[in-house]
């Protein structure tokens, strides 16, 4: 009597479209038949959201899948595959919306904080969302709430070197701002929490070019403080011609000129 269960749930989850919100008590029942099966669960479960992903009228549906599925899993090891599977399908499906991804990166994370692919899927957000935004210290605020609700050896360091980057940004729109003040307060963040040397390319031009602004500021007002700006920049990038050269400069040259933020 259970082969013959099971073989006709197996039969319906085959033919199954999955189009109908009822369909998902199909894999419910398959779960609580054989929740050890994570292999098959798993499968049967991407079946489901494959075939509604790929239609538009469908797709805006599939949270509502997932919560009624969620809903009847007992079994933390079968909620663990199914709770990650769904954020990381749901964050490549949103790779376009940057803000949408970025959120089902984090989820997928929390049921797998070691997993390879999300973690660079979160990196990949993390990159993707310093570029676009426009409200840097926002998005400030943002990664210091990431940091508290992703709390582990993996992801910390991700964040961190991206709330490095943000000083840098911020400091670098002060000074497009005439707001050397502001620039100030977020250079000395980023000198409290970044020890050199410099590894990352993309770190070394943004951190010779927030210094070689910050100097030209006072080239002509104050050689002291563009002295101690550039010596503190040295600091980072060690006999960089472009901060030397802040001594001597009568134009201030954009930082876009010289390297894309």
């Amino acid at each position: 009597m259970k082969n013959l269960f099971y073989t006709t749930l197996a039969y319906k989850i085959e033919k199954c479209e999955f189009n109908k919100l009822e369909d998902v008590d199909l894999l419910a029942q398959f779960i609580r038949f054989n929740p050890s099966n994570l292999n098959e669960i798993s499968k049967i479960f991407d079946v489901m959201l494959a075939k509604n992903l790929q239609y538009t009228d469908r797709s805006k549906n599939i949270d509502s899948y997932y919560q009624r599925l969620k809903s009847e899993i007992t079994d933390k090891d079968v909620m663990t595959e199914i709770g990650f599977a769904y954020n990381m399908t749901m964050a490549y499906s949103k790779r376009y919306d940057l803000t949408g991804s970025n959120y089902y990166a984090r989820n997928a994370l929390k049921f797998k904080p070691n997993q390879k692919d999300a973690i660079l899927l979160f990196q990949t957000c993390l990159e993707n969302d310093l570029k676009t935004t426009t409200n840097t210290k926002s998005y400030l605020d943002s990664l210091n709430l990431y940091s508290k609700e992703l709390d582990n050896v993996n992801t910390t360091p991700l964040i961190d070197n991206c709330k490095l980057k943000v000083y840098l940004k911020i400091a670098g729109k002060s000074l497009e701002n005439k707001n050397p003040a502001d620039a100030e307060k977020y250079l000395k963040l980023f000198e409290e929490s970044f020890q050199p040397p410099v590894k990352d390319i993309d770190m070394k031009i943004k951190i010779e070019n927030v210094y070689y602004e910050y100097a030209c500021y006072y080239a002509k007002k104050n050689k002291a403080m563009t002295d101690k700006i550039i010596s503190r920049g040295m600091k980072y990038i060690p006999g960089s011609n472009l901060l030397q050269s802040a001594k001597t400069s009568q134009v201030h040259i954009s930082r876009m000129m010289i390297a894309p933020d």
